[in-house]
């Protein structure tokens, strides 16, 4: 059995369904849960095989939790995988629904997996099948990173198409989290997946010791020079990494960095006059952004900077290279005149 005649027994076995759903959609409107439907599926699958005069051996553990949850093996020795999707709900009007873990721990050895989605609800019953690649989405977080349902998906639009990474390469290659956390990180935006190393209980900023909203400042003043910008979205990534990193939530995270008014800050001998509010709180926690840019790797700033600097191995080389790039965030407006890398270097340095 070939793939193109594989796809054949797909749409046959969503015209067996259809056709029970005419004749007989109290079983059907029977199957209220994914198991139910699972087995109303196999019981399709072996009507199909005896249709065609086709000899397989289907694999199917009620309650088995493998992936895909079919698997047919034909004389020739090729093995299909059938993914069974299903909903009972009479509300949902579109094809959209929870996929699997991108880790696929219990991922069983096909050629191909394609989905298969019944809608089960009386008056509302339907089936369609699609290559499982075909309609992935995108990828969300439940209690696990897994992949996102849309049958309605164009081609073109999944998932591994705005990503350029294959469905092969994450369902069989090592390391699917990191490929797609990189991907994520590209876009712009943070990764967040709860797992062992990440703390489940989320808090708030404002509770937190005095200590560790300094070190969490320390952080993002280390590693994100667009908190320094006149941008609306300059806090957007430190927001992101103190929840996806630290588990930790700050409703007014902007009042954290700056706040209104003027303020005088004395630092390197130096009186500094009509400072926007940052550079105060800058001062305030100077020792842990030295510790940030101490503890990180160059590869690291070096990505969280964008290529705006090459920061050295040293200390020195890393204060120096985020000098650079916070001060390619000012000008000398915001920094009431100031020279912007001699102030921040004055203020850091203040010891």
């Amino acid at each position: 059995m070939n793939q193109v005649g594989f796809e054949a027994f797909m749409a046959a076995l969503c015209g067996n369904l259809e056709a029970l759903s005419r004749h007989s959609p109290s079983v059907v409107a029977a199957c209220k849960s994914g198991e139910d439907f699972e087995r109303c599926v196999c019981a399709a699958v072996e009507q199909v095989l005896e249709a065609q005069g086709v000899v397989a051996r289907l694999f199917y553990s009620a309650g088995g939790h493998k992936f895909p949850d079919l698997v047919l093996e034909f004389d020739d020795g090729n093995r299909y995988g059938i993914e069974v999707k299903s909903s009972s709900s009479t509300r949902g009007k579109g094809w959209k629904i929870n996929g699997n873990s991108i880790l696929g721990s219990t991922k069983e050895e096909v050629l191909a997996t394609y989905l298969l989605f019944g809608k089960t609800a009386a008056g509302h019953q339907g089936f369609r099948w699609k290559l499982y690649e075909d309609c992935v989405a995108s990828v969300a977080v439940t209690h696990s990173p897994r992949y996102m349902i849309d049958m309605d998906l164009a081609a073109g639009e999944t998932f591994f198409d705005k990503s350029n990474l294959s469905y092969r390469e994450l369902s069989e290659g090592e390391h699917p989290i990191e490929k797609i956390t990189a991907y994520f990180r590209g876009q712009g935006q943070q990764a967040w997946w709860l797992a062992e190393s990440t703390p489940a209980a989320l808090r708030m900023f404002a509770e937190l010791p005095h200590e560790e909203q300094s070190e969490l400042l320390g952080y993002c003043f280390a590693h994100f020079p667009e908190v320094f910008s006149a941008s609306s979205k300059k806090f957007s990534r430190c927001a992101m990494w103190m929840v996806s990193e630290r588990s930790v939530v700050c409703p007014s995270l902007r009042d954290s960095f700056t706040a209104g008014g003027k303020v005088t800050v004395q630092a390197g001998g130096e009186r500094f006059e009509q400072m926007p509010h940052i550079f105060e709180n800058l001062h305030l926690c100077r020792q842990a952004v030295l510790a940030a840019l101490d503890n990180a790797a160059t590869e690291e700033l070096q990505e969280n900077w964008g290529a705006m600097v090459q920061p050295g191995e040293q200390l020195a080389d890393k204060v120096a290279a985020w000098c650079t790039a916070c001060g390619r965030q000012l000008n000398a407006c915001s920094v009431g005149g100031y020279e912007p890398e001699g102030l921040l270097r004055s203020i850091l340095k203040d010891c």
